[in-house]
C-alpha cells in the first residue's frame, strides 16, 4: 500500500467536557486514574490588524494531487481573510525559496489579484523539502507593527524535525505573542510528527486535508484560530489543598496552561493515591485539530 487506511467517524457532542475514570485496587489501596478532555471557548475578540504569510511546499514530493490540492486551498485562504487591517505575502519553498512580493503587501483586490495568479500557476518543480531555511525567511520578512500568522502548506516530508521544532519554540518564544505558526498538512502519507511539532512550537494548530477531501470546512476552522492571541494565563484549579494533619503528600503538576488555541481540545490526567494521606499529580496535553 502507498498510503494509510483513514476512517472517518462522525459523532456529536465531541466538543462536550468528559471524564473517564479508572479505578486500580492494589492489596490494601486503591488508585484512581482520570482523564478530563474538554474545549475551551473562551470570548476572545478577533484582531484588527494582522500580517498572513504562506509557506507553500513546491518540493517534488507535491507532485499530482498534493499540489493541486494546496492550489485550491490557498485560493479559498486568499478570500476569506479580513479585508480590513490585513497584510499578506506567499512564500514558494522546496530546496530554494522566493517570496511574491519583497515584503508583506495591504490585503486589497489588486493584491489578491496577484496572489491568485501566482497560485494558478504553481507546480511540484522546486525539488527538495528545506524548511528550516525558508522559517528564517519568513520571520525575518513579518510585518513589525502587526501580530503575523504563519501557515505552511505542506506534506510534512522534512529533514530534522527536531531541530526546526526546537528553533521555532525559541523564536516563537521571543515574539511575545506575536507570532504564531499553523500548518496545514496535504495527502494520505503527511508526516504528523512535523506538522503537529510546528505547530505546538508555534503555539498554533495542525490540521490535515486528504487528497480527496473538501478542505472548505476546516479551512474556516483553521482561518478562525488565526484570527485571536494565543491564550495565556489560564490556571487550573484542582480544589486540592494540603493539610498537614492529615500528613497528605499532595503533589500538582502542569496546573497551569500557557499559549493555548481557542477551541484547540485539551486533555487533562490525573493519578489519585492514598498512600500517604492522599496524592494528587497531574498533567495536560493537546490534541491537532
Amino acid at each position: 500500500m502507498d498510503r494509510d487506511v483513514v476512517i472517518a467517524v462522525k459523532a456529536s457532542g465531541l466538543d462536550s467536557p468528559r471524564c473517564v475514570l479508572e479505578r486500580l485496587q492494589h492489596e490494601q489501596e486503591t488508585s484512581n486514574c482520570f482523564a478530563l478532555t474538554l474545549v475551551h471557548r473562551f470570548a476572545l475578540k478577533p484582531l484588527d490588524i494582522q500580517d498572513y504569510i504562506f509557506l507553500v511546499d513546491r518540493s517534488g514530493s507535491m507532485e499530482g494531487q498534493r499540489i493541486a490540492k494546496v492550489r485550491d486551498a490557498l485560493q479559498i485562504m486568499l478570500r476569506s481573510l479580513p479585508f480590513r487591517g490585513t497584510s499578506f505575502n506567499i512564500v514558494s519553498f522546496g530546496s530554494r525559496f522566493d517570496a511574491l512580493w519583497s515584503g508583506p503587501r495591504e490585503y486589497t483586490a489588486k493584491s489578491v489579484d496577484e496572489a491568485s495568479a501566482l497560485v494558478d500557476g504553481m507546480k511540484a518543480d522546486y525539488s527538495g523539502t528545506e524548511i528550516q531555511k525558508v522559517l528564517e525567511f519568513a520571520f525575518a520578512m513579518r510585518a513589525q507593527d502587526k501580530p503575523t500568522v504563519v501557515i505552511v502548506l505542506t506534506d510534512g516530508e522534512a529533514r530534522d524535525v527536531s531541530g526546526v521544532v526546537t528553533s521555532l519554540s525559541t523564536v516563537v518564544s521571543a515574539a511575545e505573542g506575536f507570532l504564531r505558526v499553523f500548518t496545514l498538512g496535504v495527502g494520505e502519507q503527511v508526516s504528523k510528527e512535523m506538522c503537529d511539532g510546528i505547530a505546538r512550537a508555534g503555539r498554533g494548530v495542525a490540521s490535515y486535508v486528504g487528497s480527496d477531501e473538501n478542505p472548505d470546512a476546516k479551512l474556516v476552522t483553521l482561518l478562525r484560530a488565526t484570527r485571536t492571541l494565543a491564550v495565556q494565563d489560564v490556571s487550573v484549579d484542582w480544589r486540592v489543598t494540603m493539610d498537614p494533619e492529615r500528613n497528605d503528600d499532595c503533589v500538582v503538576v502542569d496546573a497551569h496552561l500557557e499559549d493555548e488555541t481557542p477551541a484547540a481540545p485539551i486533555a487533562l490526567f490525573g493519578v489519585a493515591s492514598p498512600r500517604r494521606g492522599r496524592r494528587c499529580r497531574s498533567g495536560w496535553g493537546r490534541t491537532s485539530a
